[in-house]
C-alpha cells in the first residue's frame, strides 16, 4: 500500500496545538479587499488634488513667474533697442551720401531729429577719425547740439578704436560720464571706416524705467551685472554721484536694499521653491524674518556681461497660493499615509505567512529540516500550503537520516549529468573497526548505536573535508570515492589527506578512551586508484548513486589485507596502492610493504603503508 507523505505525519499528532481558527478567508478576497481600500483612499487623495488644485495651483504660479519675468526682460529689450536703431538708421543715411557729415547743420538736424524720436535716449554723438564729433544732448527738457572732443575724455580714444573694429551697432560697457553725473549705457556703430556713431542712455533713466515695470506682482525690479554690480534700481534713480567718482556701479549691499543685498544669501529649501522655481527661475531667502521670492533670467547683448533681471516678491503676495498648495499637500499626505499605513497592515498580513514559509523552503533547500513547523493561518491557501509543507518536511527528515545530505547536494549541482552512468577515474576507500563484533557482543544495543554514530560522525566529517563523498555504510565500515560525482585531478591527493585525518582523529579519539577505561576502537583502511563505472544503479524501486568495478574491489582487498600489517600496539593501519600512492605524489609518506596478490586478481599489486 502506498504511503502519502501527508500521512506520515498525523494533523493532531503536535501537543499544545492552539486551537484552529474557526474561519479562513481566500487569500484571493483578502487581498482583493485590502488592493480596494488601497484604491479607494487613492481615488479619495486624488479627487482632492484634484478639487484643491494642487498641481494646478502650482503650474499657474509657475507659468505667472515666468511670463512676469519673460515680461520683464521683453520691456527691457524694448526700452533699450531704440538705441540702437538710432544708430543703425543715421550709419546707413550717412553711407548712403544722405547725410554729408561734413555739413554741420544738416548733421546736426539729423542728430536732433533722431533724438527727437527716442525719449529714452540721452545722447546721440557723430565722432570722425579726428575725434572732435557733433552730439545731440537732451538737455532741460529741450535738445542741445554741442561739439565734442573725446580726446580730453579719458579712456574714449581707445572705446573709439573698439567701435572702429566691430560691424554694425552693438553696446559696449558702461561709460561714466562726469557731464551727465551718473554712469551711461551705449551702443556704438561704425562710419565707413574712420568714423564712428554712438547713441547713451542714462542709467538713471533706467532705473526709472524698472521702477514704472508693472508685471503683476507688488514687486521692486531689479538689473545686476555680474550678479554683484546694481545697474538698475528704483533707489538709483538719482544720487549717482559717489559712484560716479568711483568710476564703478554700486554693490548688491550699497544701495539701500536690504531684500536685495540678501539675494545671493542662504536659501529657503521649500517643495514649492523647487516646484515652482526650479530650472534656474529663481529662488527663496529669509530677510530678517520675512520670506522673500526672487525670479529672475538672463539678459544678453547689452554689453559683454549679461544681465540679471529680476525682481523679488514678499510672500504676502502669493500667500494664498502657497497656502492653498500647503492645505492640498498636507490632505494628500494624510490620506496618502493611511492608504500606507492600511496596506501595510495588510500586506503584513498577508505577507508574514507566506514569507515564512518562503524563508522554510530555503532551509529545506539547504537540506536543513530542523526548523519549526509553519503557524496555521486565516487564509485557506496559505493554511493548507502550510499543512502540505509541514508534511514534507516530516518526510524528509526522515528520508535523509538514509540518504547523505552532501551526496545530493553534490548530485543537484552535477545536474542531469549524474544521470547517465560513466566511467572516470576515481579513488574508493574502504574503512572498518577491528574486532567490532567482539566489542559489540560486550556493549548494549545502545552503547553499540552510540558507539558506532560517534565513529561514524568522526570519520564522515574527515572524508567530507577533504572532498570526499561517503558512498554507504556497511556495518561498522564505510565506503566513500573521490572524483565520482565531479571529475578531479586530485582525488589521489584529497583521498590521503582524508586518510592523515582519519588517523590523527582516530588516535586522539583512542587517548582519550584509554585515560577513560574503555577499550580503544582500531581501524584499518584501504585506498585504490583506478577506472570506475559511475552511475545510478539498482532496481525501479530502490536505486543508489554509487561506483562499481575492479578499482572497489582492490580497495576493500587492501583493507582487509591491513590485518596481516597491524600490531597489537597500532590504532590505525592505512593501505594504499601505488596506483594511488603515486598519483597523490606522497611517496615519501608511504612504506613500502611488499607485492601482494589480492583475492580476485591475477596481477600482483605494489602496496605502500600511509603514515
Amino acid at each position: 500500500m502506498d504511503i502519502g507523505i501527508g500521512e506520515l505525519v498525523p494533523e493532531q499528532g503536535l501537543k499544545g496545538r492552539k486551537r484552529a481558527p474557526r474561519f479562513r478567508l481566500r487569500i484571493i478576497w483578502a487581498i482583493g479587499f485590502g488592493a480596494g481600500l488601497i484604491a479607494l483612499l487613492g481615488m479619495l487623495a486624488a479627487a482632492f488634488l484634484v478639487m484643491g488644485g494642487l498641481d494646478t495651483s502650482a503650474r499657474l504660479l509657475r507659468l505667472r513667474s515666468l511670463d512676469a519675468v519673460d515680461m520683464l526682460r521683453t520691456q527691457v529689450s524694448s526700452h533699450l533697442d531704440p538705441a540702437a536703431q538710432i544708430v543703425s538708421f543715421l550709419a546707413r543715411r550717412i553711407e548712403a551720401g544722405e547725410i554729408d557729415p561734413a555739413d554741420e547743420k544738416a548733421l546736426a538736424d539729423a542728430l536732433t531729429g533722431a533724438l527727437a524720436a527716442a525719449p529714452q535716449v540721452k545722447a546721440v554723438t557723430y565722432i570722425p577719425a579726428t575725434l572732435v564729433g557733433i552730439s545731440a544732448v537732451r538737455d532741460n527738457g529741450g535738445i542741445a547740439v554741442r561739439s565734442l572732443d573725446l580726446r580730453v575724455i579719458p579712456d574714449a580714444p581707445r572705446l573709439f578704436a573698439e567701435g572702429l573694429a566691430r560691424d554694425g551697432p552693438f553696446w559696449g560697457e558702461v561709460i561714466f560720464s562726469a557731464s551727465l553725473h551718473q554712469p551711461a549705457l551705449n551702443v556704438r556703430h561704425r562710419v565707413g571706416r574712420d568714423a564712428g556713431l554712438t547713441a547713451v542712455v542714462t542709467v538713471a533713466e533706467l532705473s526709472e524705467y524698472v521702477s514704472s515695470l508693472q508685471t503683476g506682482w507688488g514687486a521692486d525690479t531689479f538689473i545686476l551685472v555680474d550678479g554683484r554690480k546694481v545697474l538698475a534700481h528704483p533707489r538709483l534713480a538719482g544720487g549717482w554721484a559717489p559712484y560716479v567718482r568711483e568710476q564703478r556701479l554700486p554693490l548688491l549691499d550699497e544701495v539701500g536694499d536690504p531684500v536685495l543685498a540678501r539675494i545671493w544669501g542662504p536659501r529657503v529649501d521649500s517643495w514649492i521653491g523647487r516646484r515652482v522655481l526650479g530650472d534656474g527661475l529663481g529662488h527663496i531667502v529669509e530677510v530678517e524674518g520675512e520670506i522673500f521670492t526672487f525670479i529672475y533670467r538672463e539678459l544678453l547683448g547689452f554689453g559683454p556681461q549679461p544681465w540679471i533681471v529680476g525682481q523679488y516678491v514678499p510672500q504676502d503676495e502669493i500667500r494664498p497660493l502657497i497656502d492653498r498648495l500647503r492645505m492640498g499637500a498636507v490632505a494628500a499626505g494624510v490620506l496618502l499615509l493611511c492608504a500606507a499605513l492600511l496596506a501595510f497592515f495588510i500586506g503584513r498580513w498577508i505577507g508574514r505567512p507566506i514569507v515564512a514559509l518562503s524563508d522554510a523552503v530555503e532551509e529545506v533547500r539547504g537540506f536543513n529540516f530542523e526548523g519549526r513547523d509553519l503557524p496555521e493561518s486565516y487564509l485557506s491557501e496559505i493554511d493548507g500550503a502550510a499543512r502540505a509543507f509541514n508534511a514534507s518536511r516530516a518526510a524528509l527528515r526522515w528520508f535523509t537520516m538514509y540518504v547523505p545530505r552532501k551526496l545530493v547536494t553534490r548530485l543537484l549541482a552535477e545536474g542531469e549529468a549524474t544521470m547517465t552512468s560513466r566511467r572516470r577515474q576515481v579513488t574508493v576507500m574502504f574503512t572498518d573497526i577491528v574486532g567490532f563484533t567482539a566489542m559489540a557482543e560486550e556493549l548494549g544495543e545502545t552503547e553499540t548505536a552510540d558507539l558506532l554514530n560517534e565513529h561514524f560522525g568522526q570519520l564522515a566529517t574527515c572524508i567530507e573535508d577533504n572532498g570526499g563523498v561517503i558512498d554507504k555504510f556497511m556495518g561498522d565500515a564505510i565506503m566513500a570515492t573521490w572524483g565520482a560525482i565531479k571529475r578531479s585531478d586530485d582525488h589521489a591527493v584529497d583521498a590521503c589527506l582524508a586518510a592523515l585525518a582519519i588517523c590523527d582523529v582516530v588516535k586522539e579519539t583512542n587517548a582519550a578512551r584509554r585515560a577513560a577505561g574503555e577499550p580503544p576502537v582500531r581501524v584499518r583502511l584501504g585506498l585504490h586508484s583506478g577506472p570506475v563505472v559511475v552511475g545510478n544503479i539498482g532496481s525501479p524501486e530502490r536505486i543508489n548513486f554509487t561506483v562499481v568495478g575492479d578499482t572497489v574491489n582492490a580497495a576493500q582487498r587492501l583493507e582487509v589485507l591491513g590485518k596481516q600489517f597491524m600490531a597489537a600496539e597500532d590504532d590505525v593501519v592505512v593501505l594504499v596502492s601505488e596506483e594511488t600512492i603515486s598519483a597523490a605524489g606522497m611517496r615519501e609518506r608511504g612504506e613500502p610493504v611488499g607485492e601482494h596478490r589480492l583475492t580476485g586478481r591475477e596481477e600482483t599489486v605494489q602496496v605502500f603503508r600511509l603514515r
